[in-house]
């Protein structure tokens, strides 16, 4: 997969058209579509709106390489560190639940998009 399929999966899987993702991002339309299909490459500066826009690596984008997470990533130990750190800071244990779930559901949600398997 090349870089401008890997930028025409992100904008379709957020369920946006090109003039939408292109005015999100700061380019026409027109500019967006010549790298979707791989005609013309995006410099680092709108590679990096790209990337910052659906909260993906550039290194992703460029050159299909994944981040990272690891499967093993246990979430008893993200939770006893962040619960000690939390009742440093004084949280109550209502709000402590709530970012601990919140964590949590970023750790999924980063899994998903990380670890795709590659077309």
């Amino acid at each position: 997969m090349e870089y401008g399929e890997r930028i025409a999966l992100l904008r379709g899987e957020a369920g946006l058209t090109q003039e939408q993702l292109a005015d999100a991002i700061g380019i026409t339309r027109a500019a967006l579509s010549h790298y979707e299909k791989s005609r013309r490459e995006p410099d680092y500066g709108i590679t990096t709106k790209i990337a910052a826009y659906f909260k993906v690596s550039t290194d992703w984008i460029i050159h299909g390489n994944k981040l990272p997470i690891p499967d093993d990533l246990k979430y008893k130990d993200i939770s006893a560190t962040l619960t000690e750190e939390y009742a440093r800071r004084g949280l109550s244990p209502e709000a402590q639940r709530e970012l601990l779930e919140a964590g949590i559901r970023a750790v999924e949600e980063a899994r998903k998009r990380y670890n795709k398997p590659r077309k």
